[in-house]
């Protein structure tokens, strides 16, 4: 598996603030250096899906960054997703988890449901439609 080591990582972020507006700056380097040495040890998460949640989901719930952690957590999703060859579903990708992660961040949904869906989106190239359904149904609480 491809990975993102640390540098890219601040790159990707410094353009989701471009893009997207934010206060740029981290505010705890351990917690966005940490997920990113974890998915290298295959130890620890020895598939894709598993370690593109962790990342996905400690760069959410950690807030190593002052500020655009979710959108930076999406970004880099896809990022893994195009490093490891799931390119075609990249669009399809934004489209679904831009309200994922806004869910994880208010712990509507778990690490291990997050797995579920990408595990859905890697092996099928698409959610199933309960796990769609879900999503409606919890944004709607929102």
């Amino acid at each position: 598996m491809n990975h993102i080591p640390y540098d890219v990582l601040l790159q990707i972020h410094d353009r989701v603030l471009a893009v997207s507006g934010g206060m740029a700056g981290v505010k705890d380097e351990g917690l966005l250096r940490s997920p990113l040495e974890f998915i290298v040890d295959d130890s620890y998460y020895p598939e894709l899906c598993d370690k593109i949640t962790h990342v996905v989901y400690s760069l959410i719930k950690n807030h190593g960054f002052n500020d655009g952690n979710k959108r930076t957590a999406l970004a880099v999703g896809g990022f893994l997703l195009l490093l490891n060859g799931y390119d075609d579903y990249i669009v399809h990708y934004f489209r679904m988890f831009e309200q994922v992660v806004v869910l994880v961040a208010d712990n509507k949904l778990s690490k291990e449901e997050l797995y579920v869906l990408f595990d859905e989106m890697i092996t099928g190239g698409d959610l199933s439609e309960s796990s769609k359904i879900k999503i409606i149904d919890l944004v709607d609480k929102l």
